[in-house]
């Protein structure tokens, strides 16, 4: 296994580039150059990963949270076909900003935070809502109705890669537990369009290597994942 290469560093964190997901571990990351004044460490994949969720699990510990790092070119986004007459998911406009915000954190604290209270501190739902008041607008984001009634949120925001490189990210996307499985798939048809439409070139997200749920999502939907960011679990 070649030794993983330092890309760049900053106050914020330090990136390298490691041979592929598998050789990450415990190990791996302690015998970095990570200096405890830096919060995060980014490793890069030189050759594609696979099976993100079975490798971090077994090999990185909780000493560690651990965010999978995923991309996609909008053109190849994709969603899974929705059964004939099932569809009844419908988008809308996202509320003025400070109902947007709301919404945000509302969906965040009870679909994320309270179901993952294990993994995620309720303390850092602070952080969500200092994210949102900054940084999600109406105009970047939609809503999904059924029937007049409020069932899914997706939100972009404008930002920039590691490199300093535009990207989109896909801050956050809920649908209602409620819809049927052909009203999921439809959903899911509905907000690949808009990412299209919406978004540029190329788009990422950001998802909990403990959340398996998310991880099949955005890979259904055409990300794959290009990278991890670590922090030191406190």
């Amino acid at each position: 296994m070649e030794k993983p290469k330092l890309l760049f560093s900053n106050p914020g964190k330090i990136v390298y580039e490691a041979d592929e997901l598998p050789c990450v571990s415990d190990a791996l990351i302690e015998a970095l150059d990570w200096p405890a004044a830096v919060p995060g460490l980014g490793i890069m994949f030189r050759r594609e990963a696979d099976a993100e969720y079975e490798v971090l699990q077994r090999n990185v510990s909780r000493k560690y949270d651990v965010r999978i790092i995923y991309r996609a070119q909008t053109a190849g986004l994709n969603a899974p076909a929705s059964a004939e007459g099932e569809c009844g998911v419908e988008l809308a406009a996202a509320p003025g900003r400070a109902e947007l915000v709301e919404l945000y954190v509302k969906t965040q604290e009870e679909f994320f935070y309270k179901p993952w209270a294990e993994y995620v501190p309720m303390a850092q739902l602070k952080g969500t809502r200092t994210f949102a008041e900054k940084n999600v607008l109406p105009e970047h984001a939609v809503c999904f109705e059924k029937n007049g009634k409020r069932v899914g949120l997706a939100a972009l925001v404008k930002s920039k890669d590691w490199f300093g490189a535009p990207v989109d990210l896909l801050a956050w996307v809920w649908f209602d537990a409620g819809l049927s499985a052909g009203e999921r798939a439809a959903a899911h048809q509905k907000l690949a369009a808009w990412l299209k439409k919406g978004a540029g070139g190329e788009i990422q997200c950001a998802v909990d290597s403990f959340n398996l749920r998310s991880q099949r999502f955005f890979r259904k939907l055409g990300f794959k994942p290009k990278c991890l960011l670590i922090n030191r679990n406190h």
